[in-house]
């Protein structure tokens, strides 16, 4: 009886250590995880951005394209178009601005997000 209570103390010291270090690995894992959702969230909230960015700049596309028909009705008011074209054109570029700001803070959040996947490591 005390040989085998004897061999159940080894062999606990033995696996307690391999408990601990599954439950830090566990840890690591899944505060990586809960990193990772914060990244996604974050890729998200930018993909609705640049969505939007695209959506406006449709619109705006659209609009540029009703002015310059307008434009082409008369001479009378070309005058009067000019102003509205250059709006138009303006958020033409501030939809294409948006649109490369967001696809930047994209390609950053791809690279955090590689980085991120990367410090996982598979063991057998």
């Amino acid at each position: 009886m005390k040989e085998l209570a004897k061999q159940t103390a080894e062999a606990t010291e033995r696996i307690e250590p391999m408990i601990l270090a599954i439950r830090t690995d566990t840890a690591e894992a899944v505060s990586a995880i809960d990193e990772n959702q914060a990244v996604i969230g974050e890729i998200h909230n930018i993909s609705g951005t640049i969505a939007a960015a695209v959506e406006e700049q449709s619109a705006t596309t659209a609009e540029f394209t009703r002015n310059v028909a307008s434009a082409g009705e008369g001479t009378s008011s070309i005058a009067g178009n000019i102003g509205t074209v250059a709006e138009a054109v303006a958020k033409t570029s501030a939809g294409a601005g948006q649109v490369q700001q967001s696809a930047g803070l994209l390609s950053g959040m791809a690279t955090t997000l590689e980085d991120l996947v990367a410090q996982f490591e598979l063991t057998k």
